[in-house]
């Protein structure tokens, strides 16, 4: 989970995005830039005005949208320029590299009225991105163009995003992470903290916490569900003293160190596992859900959170703003609109839309059962989705029902809270907590290093 998203985080970032590098040389060869040096001068053969969208690390849908942009639109044009995302992780395996901070290099050329108009910050993106407040608050720009943002898209995803009740980015598409358990064994709770979740699973005799919940894998999904509370950005400090903290670290010592042997989706059914991780952007979800749980009424209550807000969501791919320093911003909000748009975003492919309208399409039709005529002639129900409850036993889901519409929904419009993680601090974590782990340090000693590590990181990027 935790550390599979990490492997794609590194290998999306190893990668060259070669589609990328061509939509940059096809507009450079096409443009025809006048003379003066403001950006507002330059413009193509067609008139058009060049916007420059800066890319922060990889993002494999954007050629495609701005080929699509830039085909269609008669006032603007965009060229793309790349900057990298720093990662502590590659200079300490090359102490000799000397990596570049392209955030910190994008918000020195705003501070001097330089930069680009539009930043993608892609699907690494995390709060310390934007906490030093360089981009435009788009909040005033959705409700000037649609009267409101939450009739036409997800506002509580957007609200997710925002910082200091400012929307400095969007989120194009975006994932839902959660717990969710039979209701009758969730003690009469909606949501908990820490303290609760180890009661509940304390009075489960012979129930385990969730498939294969190892000491890592539980340590780093609640870890990530709060770094946010453990994290004060605005006045740049750490609070990884909390009681709640020092508690995850001890429940998750005491685990075993591998996730064991594969699960069987079976055991839900029979009451063997008290919880289901849930990571999507799927309107099939739910279904699948209920098809391994059974009858009985299912509670998404969230990871253990110091606020009880545990329903987690991370972007899909492409997060975008607009540079305070841009002298075209109405243009730069053209593209933003043209992403967010019906017809774009009835192309997402990572995780649900931000647009309410296509998700709500494909939740009505994901109710609604096809057919099909296979090679032989035979006409029978299309399989939508399936679930696999054990290597011999896969159950095919031909449509969803009007119940887990409903859920659905109501999981998507529900309170949320960004967990997208700023990779060097998790692991300036995880390299702590694995001294206390393998009997190294203390845990005061632990709690002692991570507080000291952290609040310089965040003494740096918080404003």
């Amino acid at each position: 989970m935790v550390n599979n998203l990490y492997r794609v985080f590194r290998n999306n970032r190893i990668k060259k995005n070669i589609s990328l590098f061509g939509v940059s040389i096809l507009v450079l060869t096409s443009a025809i830039c006048g003379c003066g040096n403001k950006k507002e001068e330059m413009l193509d053969s067609q008139g058009r005005t060049r916007l420059e969208l800066a890319v922060v690390g990889e993002d494999y849908n954007l050629s495609e949208l701005i080929l699509e942009f830039n085909k269609t639109q008669k006032d603007y044009y965009i060229e793309t320029v790349e900057y990298n995302r720093l990662d502590i992780t590659e200079a300490d395996e090359d102490l000799s590299v000397q990596l570049d901070d392209g955030i910190a290099k994008l918000q020195r050329e705003i501070v001097s009225g330089k930069g680009p108009d539009i930043i993608d910050y892609g699907e690494s993106f995390t709060t310390s991105d934007i906490c030093g407040e360089y981009t435009e608050d788009l909040r005033d720009y959705f409700i000037k163009e649609y009267g409101s943002i939450d009739e036409g898209f997800y506002e509580n995803v957007f609200d997710a995003f925002s910082y200091k009740g400012k929307l400095y980015c969007v989120p194009t598409s975006f994932f839902i992470e959660t717990l969710v358990g039979k209701k009758k064994n969730l003690d009469g709770m909606d949501s908990w903290n820490l303290d609760q979740m180890l009661e509940s699973i304390s009075k489960k005799k012979g129930m385990s916490l969730w498939p294969n919940a190892s000491r890592m894998d539980v340590f780093s999904e609640v870890l990530t569900a709060n770094m946010e509370q453990y994290i004060d950005w605005e006045n740049g400090k750490s609070l990884f003293d909390s009681e709640s903290f020092r508690k995850l670290l001890e429940y998750s010592k005491e685990l075993p160190t591998s996730p064991g042997e594969k699960v069987s989706y079976k055991e839900f059914g029979e009451d063997k596992v008290l919880l289901y991780n849930v990571n999507t952007g799927s309107e099939f979800e739910v279904a699948k859900i209920r098809t391994l749980f059974g009858k009985d009424d299912l509670l998404f209550i969230g990871y253990p959170s110091d606020n009880n807000e545990g329903t987690k969501v991370q972007t899909g791919a492409t997060v975008l703003g607009i540079s305070s320093a841009s002298k075209n911003k109405d243009g730069a909000f053209e593209f933003i609109k043209f992403v967010l748009s019906e017809s774009v975003q009835k192309k997402v492919m990572d995780g649900f839309s931000v647009n309410r309208k296509v998700v709500n399409d494909l939740i009505q039709n994901a109710q609604i059962q096809e057919y099909a005529t296979d090679s032989d002639g035979e006409k029978g129900l299309c399989v939508k989705d399936t679930v696999e409850l054990s290597d011999d036993e896969i159950i095919d889901i031909y449509n969803i029902s009007e119940e887990d519409a409903l859920e659905t929904e109501e999981l998507l419009s529900g309170k949320l809270y960004s967990c997208n993680i700023d990779w060097n601090l998790y692991f300036v974590i995880l390299d702590e907590a694995n001294e206390y782990f393998d009997n190294k340090q203390d845990i005061d000693k632990t709690i002692e290093n991570i507080q000291s590590r952290v609040s310089i990181y965040v003494a740096e990027k918080g404003m």
